[in-house]
């Protein structure tokens, strides 16, 4: 990898650093994009359960573009699900493409997909755009990789800091339902002190007659 290249990683394992999860991947989507001189890089997370992937960041592309339609499991999603990376050189005549007329009026002509890999399971896709038809040497290939680790690192470090926020709500939620119900044992203890009070003073007014 060049110098520009592991600037750009040094960005990005800077911005891994922080746990605003949406920062991060701006970053990594900004710096991949910049660092290859590409149109745009955008960054697709698999629904949890389901066949189709959502936009979680992107860079260089349009908002037509990426409101262009859902992105399900098509034959490139399905050989990146896999692990592999995929290159469509020409986007806007390949077969594979779901939208090559978007691809079309974006002045899209490659699309290059990486896998985001944590613990040997794809969570997502790191896509990268260019204006002109493209081939990408390894140097650059590891560059993306690297970048693709980076990023499912990230999002591992967003969802177990949600989780543990989550679980901690949960302890505080917990603890208030228990005061409460403690608090509403102490009004019913004191109305029964003062009750049985008030009763052992009647009998005392009576006794004393």
């Amino acid at each position: 990898m060049g110098i520009r290249d592991y600037r750009a990683l040094y960005q990005i394992a800077r911005a891994v650093s922080s746990l605003a999860t949406e920062e991060v991947l701006q970053a990594i989507v900004k710096s991949v994009t910049q660092s290859l001189g590409a149109k745009g890089c955008a960054l697709l997370l698999r629904v949890a359960g389901d066949r189709e992937f959502v936009h979680a960041a992107d860079y260089g592309l349009s908002e037509g573009y990426l409101k262009k339609g859902r992105v399900t499991l098509s034959p490139i999603i399905d050989e990146v699900s896999r692990g592999n990376v995929v290159l469509v050189p020409d986007a806007p005549h390949d077969r594979r493409v779901e939208y090559p007329e978007a691809a079309t009026e974006e002045g899209i002509a490659s699309i290059l997909s990486v896998p985001l890999l944590y613990m040997g399971d794809v969570i997502g896709i790191l896509r990268i755009y260019t204006a002109e038809r493209r081939s990408f040497i390894q140097e650059e290939l590891d560059f993306l990789k690297a970048a693709a680790d980076l990023s499912a690192i990230a999002l591992n470090r967003a969802k177990e800091h949600e989780d543990r926020v989550a679980a901690l709500n949960g302890a505080v939620n917990a603890c208030s339902i228990e005061l409460k119900r403690l608090e509403e044992g102490r009004k019913y203890l004191l109305r029964f002190l003062a009750m049985v009070g008030h009763d052992l003073k009647w009998r005392a007014t009576l006794m004393s007659c």
